[in-house]
């Protein structure tokens, strides 16, 4: 997982891959587009906090000394984070309408060795081999 992720962006890379895995849509082809589309995720949640916090417009002092209003440019640069979010969960089958046409690839241990995907469906596999079974 990316280091810089925002909280709330590592909570859904946790959230989608085990999933992911589970249904054998993410493999080491898609790693890239993941990482895209949380990093988009990443991206969209930053500008949000930016633009929740200075609002939706801003005041602009120009040269002739005449005040504009205007769009926030984070507010742009939210709206297209977050419809590169949706395109790459459109890819990986992650909203209803996309899920039927995505077919499940090859298994999560065949992921590459040392790419943050691959440490994910490692401890996925972990965890859910360890699932029922009683601590000693």
């Amino acid at each position: 997982m990316p280091k810089k992720l925002t909280r709330d962006a590592q909570g859904e890379w946790k959230r989608l891959v085990p999933e992911l895995l589970r249904t054998r849509i993410l493999t080491k082809f898609d790693e890239g587009i993941f990482r895209v589309t949380i990093e988009a995720f990443d991206d969209y949640l930053r500008c949000r906090a930016i633009v929740m916090k200075d609002g939706y417009v801003i005041r602009e002092k120009r040269a002739e000394g005449q005040t504009i209003t205007k769009k926030h440019p984070a507010e742009t640069v939210m709206r297209n984070a977050w419809m590169r979010y949706v395109t790459g969960c459109r890819e990986l089958g992650c909203s209803p309408s996309s899920r039927t046409r995505v077919a499940p690839g090859v298994s999560a241990r065949e992921t590459p060795a040392g790419s943050p995907v691959q440490a994910w469906a490692q401890r996925a596999l972990e965890l859910r081999r360890n699932v029922g079974r009683k601590r000693r």
